[in-house]
């Protein structure tokens, strides 16, 4: 999935009093559908004093025959489709005023014809996701999302998941944005942030690997999209794709 919006506010003037806050759930990675079909669930919305940060879209699933969504960030495609054509525009949030920027926009990668079907990896807010090379076996890597210092951390927010192998062949997921980003199925690793993306485990052929969170779920707090779930690995196609990363809002004041 894609990861969510970023809103950066700054030297904005507040009065003193209580402010109502949403924290915007992750987009909940879907379950199989009548052929082991997964993709991802649209983010909720972080809202704070009139700013809405919306979530990042969900993924498409193999053939598209679970329709993508936009989001603030699109997901990634699954296999089987060789463009860009169907898949929804990403909807970034508009800025409401001089203080703030929004950074969203960005499109995740698509599936280019490579014969072992790897997925696009899913949209981040600094970057689009990346689309696997021609011939590659691998997912496509979650783009990042962008970098604000707040704390004293430099850290990454909004990163994109990445993308999963069509199944159990040689090749590795996509590796997880920076900013939360969860990794794509199968072996590899998540994206650093507040809290880093889920990685996911490596494929053994056995029956250990029939269970559900062999992909990555987005960094709990941090915006950051869920990986991509492959349609036929190992003994079941059972999976689900990896949840997203819920939001944040972070406040900094002068004492």
């Amino acid at each position: 999935g894609g990861g969510g919006a970023v809103i950066h506010i700054e030297n904005k003037p507040m009065s003193v009093g209580s402010y109502p806050i949403v924290i915007g759930q992750g987009g909940i990675g879907d379950v199989p559908g009548d052929v082991a079909l997964l993709a991802s669930i649209t983010g909720g919305t972080t809202t704070f004093d009139g700013y809405s940060a919306t979530g990042g879209g969900g993924a498409s699933a193999y053939s598209n025959q679970e329709t993508p969504s936009g989001g603030a960030n699109s997901g990634g495609r699954g296999a089987y489709f060789d463009n860009t054509s169907g898949q929804p525009a990403p909807t970034a949030p508009s800025n409401q005023d001089a203080y703030d920027t929004v950074h969203a926009g960005f499109v995740g990668g698509h599936f280019r014809g490579a014969s072992n079907y790897p997925s696009g990896g899913g949209a981040g807010a600094g970057e689009n996701g990346q689309t696997p090379g021609s011939g590659s076996s691998n997912g496509g890597v979650g783009g990042d999302g962008i970098q604000i210092d707040i704390d004293g951390n430099n850290y990454f927010w909004g990163g994109g998941g990445g993308g999963a192998i069509y199944d159990n062949d040689t090749g590795n997921g996509g590796p997880g944005g920076n900013g939360g980003g969860g990794a794509g199925q199968d072996n590899a690793a998540g994206g650093a942030g507040y809290n880093a993306g889920g990685s996911s485990a490596a494929y053994t052929g056995t029956a250990s690997d029939d269970v559900i969170g062999e992909q990555g779920n987005g960094g709990a707090n941090t915006g950051g999209g869920g990986g991509g779930a492959c349609y036929n690995y190992g003994p079941s196609s059972s999976y689900t794709a990896g949840n997203g990363g819920s939001g944040i809002v972070i406040i900094r004041y002068a004492i």
